[in-house]
């Protein structure tokens, strides 16, 4: 298996980081009741986790280290249905 670029790498954080800075951002400057940003916020994390989760089932596919069932497929499924 190859390893990804630094400039990959350094892209994709910065993509991440930029979007959820940008996301935050806009949570914070919308004019909407607490309640409502905050189950906002916890799409944001869910999403995250679920994406991050995703890449991990998959890599360790690769790498042939065993993955337990449908995981990748159920963080598929919730990354696109939130």
């Amino acid at each position: 298996m190859t390893t990804p670029s630094s400039a990959f790498i350094g892209a994709s954080w910065l993509a991440l980081i930029a979007g959820a800075l940008t996301y935050m951002t806009g949570l914070w400057n919308a004019s909407m009741a607490l309640n409502e940003k905050g189950y906002y916020f916890v799409i944001l994390m869910y999403g995250l986790f679920a994406a991050i989760s995703l890449q991990k089932s998959v890599r360790d596919r690769s790498e042939g280290i065993t993955v337990g069932g449908d995981r990748p497929e159920e963080c598929a499924r919730s990354g696109v249905r939130p």
